[in-house]
């Protein structure tokens, strides 16, 4: 999942805040921002807690819709096999 465009549209979609959304993740704005944008990677601590944020935020406003269930699902799915990985190549 690509961050910049995805991130505005779901923010949008949920009435979301950068504001609300770095407070939940503990970032700044400007690293939300960022983020939004293209600017900054996220790690996969972040991906992994950007899609549980936008899930809950997605089920809080009822506005569950399949496609963001599914690209939030995907994102958590891959940053588990991508920490798999790594824990194995420690190992």
């Amino acid at each position: 999942m690509t961050i910049p465009g995805h991130l505005t549209h779901y923010l949008d979609d949920l009435e979301l805040s950068r504001t609300h959304l770095a407070q939940l993740l503990g970032l700044s704005v400007r690293t939300v921002h960022n983020l939004e944008h293209g600017r900054k990677r996220a790690d996969p601590n972040v991906l992994e807690q950007l899609g549980v944020a936008l899930n809950q935020a997605s089920q809080n406003k009822r506005l569950v819709s399949p496609s963001l269930v599914a690209t939030l699902t995907d994102c958590v799915t891959q940053v588990a096999s991508v920490r798999q990985l790594v824990r194995q190549s420690l190992h």
